[in-house]
């Protein structure tokens, strides 16, 4: 998390405030869309498991783990993004 603080100070240096909004949305638009499709899912389950059949709950409950797997894995990659352009950007000195 430290790397992270770092990164960010370096890279707002680098591109300014705007250029720093700008990466922080690319990598968070993903993110975002599959928080919403993971929530829907286990809303879903919920409201299924009151009136649905066992497999069909059981069903809906695994895509939503699957979901949930998938927004870990998009996490990790954001912010794999985020520290790779952080060290391109403190890589490359002006002169």
């Amino acid at each position: 998390s430290e790397s992270i603080l770092i990164g960010a100070g370096v890279l707002r240096n680098a591109i300014g405030v705007f250029g720093a909004i700008a990466v922080i949305a690319i990598c968070i638009a993903p993110f975002l869309r599959l928080s919403i499709h993971y929530i829907m899912y286990k809303i879903a389950a919920a409201v299924s498991s009151t009136i649905g059949d066992e497999k069909i709950i059981g069903l809906i409950d695994n895509l939503a783990s699957a979901f949930g797997i998938v927004l870990g894995m998009t996490a990790s990659c954001a912010l794999l993004l985020f520290i790779s352009l952080i060290s391109t950007i403190s890589a490359v000195t002006v002169t």
